[in-house]
């Protein structure tokens, strides 16, 4: 599996229970923010997937460096932003949930596991230390 392959993992039944559950986590904004994805066009719904296949290419090609480093802070901000398009921009208490998501969901993490079985710890790791930069204004 590459990157590409990274949504092809979710089937449309487990896509909406990744809905529930994070309705279910973050409140309602989050059932009224995924109306977002569904109205997308197909076309803008392919370019939207090609961002997001983009930023964990140059994940998995930074996992060399450190989490904290210059390059990969600015690729988990552009993650970050990116996930507007799905739901809504996280706050760090959220990305800090969706970094342990990543690494104890059993279907996140075989997912992740696939393209590379350090992908899920480097990511939570990189996201902690992006959280605590945003919470410092750095």
């Amino acid at each position: 599996m590459d990157a590409n392959d990274l949504c092809a993992g979710f089937s449309e039944a487990q896509q909406a229970r990744c809905a529930r559950d994070a309705e279910a986590r973050w409140g309602d904004s989050v059932r009224d923010e995924s109306r977002k994805w569904k109205a997308y066009s197909p076309a803008r719904k392919a370019q939207i997937t090609a961002e997001g296949h983009a930023i964990m290419r140059d994940l998995l090609q930074q996992m060399h460096r450190p989490p904290a480093s210059a390059a990969v802070q600015a690729n988990i901000a552009r993650w970050h932003e990116h996930l507007r398009h799905f739901f809504f921009k996280p706050s760090a208490e959220v990305l800090r949930g969706l970094g342990n998501l990543y690494n104890n969901d059993p279907q996140f993490n075989a997912t992740y596991q696939k393209l590379d079985p350090r992908l899920a710890s480097f990511m939570r790791s990189a996201i902690e230390v992006y959280c605590q930069r945003l919470g410092t204004g750095a």
